[in-house]
């Protein structure tokens, strides 16, 4: 039977369907926090009157990322690409279920930036807090420390997927030597309501790298938000084997593997 999309709007139900796997949809999760909620299109994929998956489509200052990485779209196949064609930009970004990716390099022109993994961190027992790092501290960022984490990404982590309005989240912690901004850590989503949080953004200056800052700041990151969360992910190259460690050192273990892409159409 053919497959069919409905936009769907409805909180309750988009929480009832991503909350059963929170872990590998901690992104959809912290989405419908009323912070990220605006910037978000849902799809839901119907065979008849079953819902079959939900496929996200966020939108901020960067590029539009779809995400489509749950078991049930990855059961879909061409099915999710032949539904989505009228509903998505000529141009964007995909997280996708490993067995997502051929239908997807069928029939758009597709950069493959690799295979990621979803890693991690099972309160309350597996977290390990890293140690201090000397001359360095950290404090919580605010809207006013805008300019040297913008400098630090330019110069640290280009192509980054920093916004400066994630700074509002509070969420995003710094390590100074003096004054300096020599590293950063942050979240992609962050929802209190729902329990979640993705990490990311985080870089260290290239002068300070090898001193474990980037450890450092994570744990307190961490820290701070398993005082009113559940659920905290990550996301990590799959070949990057030295912040693997480092993650997993801090108490995260892979959850699940997926693919990022650029996404144009032919």
């Amino acid at each position: 039977m053919g497959y069919h999309v409905v936009r769907i709007s409805d909180r309750s139900l988009l929480a009832a369907y991503f909350g059963h796997n929170p872990f590998v949809n901690a992104y959809a999760l912290g989405d419908l926090d009323s912070f990220f909620w605006p910037r978000t299109e849902w799809f839901g994929i119907y065979q008849n009157q079953d819902l079959k998956t939900i496929v996200l489509l966020y939108s901020d200052d960067n590029i539009p990322v779809l995400l489509a990485i749950d078991h049930e779209a990855e059961l879909l196949g061409s099915a999710i690409t032949n539904c989505l064609t009228k509903f998505v930009p000529a141009h964007f970004y995909a997280h996708l279920a490993p067995s997502l990716l051929p239908a997807f390099q069928a029939k758009y022109e597709c950069v493959h930036h690799g295979t990621y993994l979803k890693m991690g961190l099972r309160p309350p027992t597996s977290f390990v807090l890293a140690h201090d790092v000397q001359d360095i501290f950290a404090r919580r960022l605010t809207s006013d420390d805008l300019a040297q984490a913008t400098l630090l990404f330019k110069n640290a982590y280009p192509g980054n997927w920093f916004s400066g309005r994630m700074l509002e989240t509070g969420k995003y912690f710094g390590a100074f030597n003096h004054e300096e901004m020599v590293g950063i850590a942050g979240v992609h989503v962050y929802s209190p309501s729902y329990k979640v949080a993705a990490l990311g953004n985080i870089t260290v200056a290239h002068d300070w790298r090898k001193r474990h800052i980037g450890a450092y700041l994570t744990s307190v990151l961490c820290e701070d938000l398993l005082q009113e969360l559940s659920v905290i992910t990550l996301n990590v190259k799959a070949d990057n084997f030295v912040a693997i460690r480092c993650y997993e050192k801090l108490g995260f273990t892979t959850i699940s593997r997926y693919e990022e892409v650029m996404i144009s159409a032919q």
